[in-house]
């Protein structure tokens, strides 16, 4: 049998320079890891295209990995790699599928294709007044832009990989996918069934409840309803927690709003921005949190919860779609549109020591149903499908 040549190309991931997002980049280097671990078919070859930037990739022994140098800030030569050196690159290799890891394909279909879909933020932002308002003129342009591009990769791709069931309804309602293969794995987290026992060094007393908010600084991420919540807890008596923001300042007017509000609302006392550190393990950021809450409007998958589980900490998240396939009953839920009753009802619950206990075992119960591995081993089977 010839041998079927496979690319992978990754090379939007830069970590930290402006690239794809961190639950992107995530995904993108745990699917190489574990592809290669499974890999034992003589009759595939699987190039991995990276960014040259990105250098905690590792060496395979299955897999060949081929840097490029991609400027993927400047919209001409990320458009020059993706319609002229990736096309190219693949006639020359001779390659049979080539999966790009974001929606965004060639102009020329030269081999089968495969995007994963991680989400449709470009859309939700571009419907949504309110959060479209923190994007300047250049974001606008390059949200149209991508979402155009995006568009565009799901009617010229073969196979469509999404991370979660949500997310393939939406496509479903959106697009007609007629002779596409649409199929849902889900991604997992980094340390499945980990325990964390030791926490940071005290940043407040052990009698407070240390309040995780493990979240970029992005509009749909929730922050100002995060801010609401504590208003109510305060009006209710409740004084004895820590909130702390955690995640990187993209959008510097939201960010900017958010601190005025902290100020307005009177909570510098109660509500923190957790320093950036370069170098940090995920065991040392859940380490200090007794609780984990995310109150986003929306997201792809939504990662930090089942890092949370994963690190023994119990979660408690806006009531989304997403978040109920991923955490089911392991989870808090909040209404998206919260009432002072529903956060009393909230606030019942996480001072319930007992209850965030049952929680935090449900949470490690449930996220030993997701693995990288499994993941990596779906995303072949699909690769299979089509050199068949």
């Amino acid at each position: 049998m010839e041998k079927q040549i496979i690319c992978i190309d990754i090379s939007n991931v830069v970590p930290g320079k402006g690239g794809t997002g961190g639950g992107i980049t995530t995904y993108a280097i745990n699917l190489i890891k574990h592809l290669d671990s499974l890999l034992n078919d003589n009759n595939f070859k699987i190039y991995c295209i990276k960014n040259s930037e990105l250098t905690s990739l590792g060496e395979f022994n299955n897999i060949t990995t081929i840097d490029v140098k991609v400027n993927n800030s400047n919209i001409f030569s990320r458009l020059y790699w993706l319609h002229v050196r990736l096309p190219f690159f693949c006639k020359k290799k001779e390659v049979t599928v080539l999966h790009r890891i974001v929606p965004e394909l060639p102009a020329i279909k030269v081999c089968k294709y495969i995007i994963t879909l991680h989400d449709f933020m470009f859309d939700f932002y571009l419907q949504n007044s309110r959060l479209k308002k923190y994007l300047d003129k250049a974001n606008i342009i390059k949200f149209r832009l991508f979402r155009k591009f995006c568009h565009l990769s799901i009617g010229v791709s073969d196979g469509i990989i999404v991370p979660a069931d949500t997310i393939l309804d939406e496509l479903k309602k959106m697009f007609r996918l007629k002779n596409k293969k649409a199929v849902t794995i889900h991604e997992a987290s980094e340390f499945p069934g980990h325990k964390t026992i030791e926490k940071k060094q005290a940043i407040v007393n052990d009698n407070e409840l240390n309040i995780g908010v493990v979240a970029g600084f992005y509009p749909h991420k929730g922050h100002f309803k995060i801010l609401k919540l504590a208003t109510i807890f305060l009006d209710l008596g409740f004084t004895d927690f820590k909130i702390f923001l955690r995640g990187s300042k993209v959008y510097k007017p939201y960010v900017s709003d958010v601190e005025k509000e902290i100020v307005k609302l009177g909570l510098e006392d109660f509500v923190k921005f957790e320093p950036f550190v370069k170098k940090i393990s995920l065991e040392e950021i859940y380490a200090g949190f007794d609780l984990v809450l995310l109150l986003s409007e929306y997201e792809g998958f939504g990662l930090p919860v089942l890092e949370a589980q994963s690190n023994s900490v119990p979660v408690a998240c806006s009531r989304i779609p997403i978040f109920e396939e991923v955490l089911r009953k392991s989870a808090i839920y909040l209404n998206p549109d919260f009432s002072r009753e529903d956060a009393a009802d909230f606030l019942k619950e996480i001072r319930n020591k007992e209850h965030l206990k049952e929680k935090t075992e449900e949470g490690l119960n449930n996220v030993a149903r997701f693995s990288w591995s499994t993941m990596a081993g779906e995303t072949l089977s699909l690769y299979k499908y089509f050199i068949k």
